[in-house]
């Protein structure tokens, strides 16, 4: 009986010797994966920060782009508008240089 209970707790001690290198183990494991994990989310949000400054320049330029066309079409219809002036101009230099000799 006495073999029987010192094998008992010999190996008692045993696995509770083997449980708690298990549990230390395990702890460590746990503890790295978790430092794991905070570094991957730290490289996410710089991840995620990136994306956003990159989409910034990319809705400026987009901006831009549009601003540059509206300003193309207003130039292109000042161009249009330019003989017209020029056509005014030269009635309102006619009607000048009529009222000029009527004057005389």
């Amino acid at each position: 009986m006495k073999d029987s209970y010192g094998n008992s707790k010999e190996k008692y001690l045993e696995l509770k010797t083997t449980n708690k290198e298990d549990l230390d183990s395990m702890t460590d494991k746990l503890s790295k994966l978790k430092d794991e994990l905070t570094e991957q989310k730290k490289e996410n949000e710089q991840l995620e920060s990136s994306i956003n400054t990159k989409d910034d320049p990319l809705y400026n330029l987009k901006e831009q782009k549009q601003k540059l066309k509206y300003e193309l079409h207003r130039k292109d219809d000042q161009l249009e508008e330019l003989p017209k002036m020029k056509e005014h101009l030269k009635e309102l230099g006619a009607e000048l240089e009529e009222k000029e000799r009527e004057n005389e």
